[in-house]
């Protein structure tokens, strides 16, 4: 018998020990299936970065101009590789945070106009073909931020994603200002269902599902807005989220 064999059944009685033995295997084990989602996040983003770039390229005319026709079934998987990639980016950041334990931010002198108007890019044509109305305002002489910009990035596709969603009638509009503080305050605004402040603050936690029996939301886990509240917070911004009686929803990120 081995060691830990050993071990093990010497404390199957339970108690303190016992516990502090169940305690290490579950952290083993926690570790194993970090290393596995670490593996698997890894394996899904290799592909679609080649995809997604591949796809950029031929939308920007690197490859020739396309018809069109093609140009319009580009851009829906430009769309759609775009968003892939941002789950997949969730996912990994979500794997160091629960698993490894080890989620550092990057941080880097950063555009906000760039950053919403490489989001636009993705979600216009989509947007426009669904004809839901888009507008995105991003004024000249914003200054630079300090912040993560690859995640800022994911957390404005991620909002306009949600935006997108759960409308319910009406356009979708992203606007940036210059906040308070002497930085930047992006605004996502679209009208949506009615939640109340209980309910906005369970949204933006992780892992929260809303329960499409008792509300008129969709299903949906709070991973999308739990993980862009916590990368703002991150970066030493603010998060929030407000509903109107009629569902006039703001999400503003500063």
């Amino acid at each position: 018998m081995s060691p830990l064999g050993a071990l093990l059944i010497g404390f199957a009685g339970g108690g303190l020990a016992g516990w502090g033995i169940a305690t290490w295997m579950s952290g083993e084990a926690r570790r194993r299936q970090g290393r596995f989602l670490s593996f698997v996040s890894h394996e899904l983003n290799t592909p679609l970065t080649a995809m997604n770039m591949t796809v950029l390229n031929f939308v920007r005319g690197v490859f020739g101009s396309l018809s069109p026709e093609h140009e319009q079934w580009m851009k829906i998987l430009m769309e759609q590789t775009a968003r892939l990639a941002d789950l997949v980016g969730d996912l990994r950041d979500l794997v160091h945070i629960e698993f490894h334990r080890d989620f550092r931010m990057h941080f880097a002198e950063t555009n906000m106009k760039d950053v919403l108007l490489r989001s636009a890019e993705t979600v216009e044509s989509g947007l426009a073909r669904m004809k839901i109305p888009f507008a995105m305002e991003t004024p000249e002489g914003l200054p630079l931020v300090w912040a993560d910009p690859d995640r800022i990035r994911r957390v404005i596709d991620d909002l306009i994603a949600h935006a997108k969603k759960f409308r319910q009638g009406g356009g979708l509009s992203v606007a940036a200002a210059h906040s308070a503080g002497g930085g930047v305050e992006v605004a996502v605004r679209f009208k949506g269902p009615y939640v109340d402040q209980q309910e906005i603050e369970r949204m933006v936690d992780l892992f929260y599902i809303v329960d499409r029996k008792k509300t008129t939301v969709l299903s949906s886990v709070g991973l999308g807005l739990g993980m862009c509240r916590m990368i703002v917070e991150g970066c030493g911004g603010t998060f929030s989220m407000t509903v109107g009686q009629s569902g006039e929803t703001t999400f503003t990120v500063t």
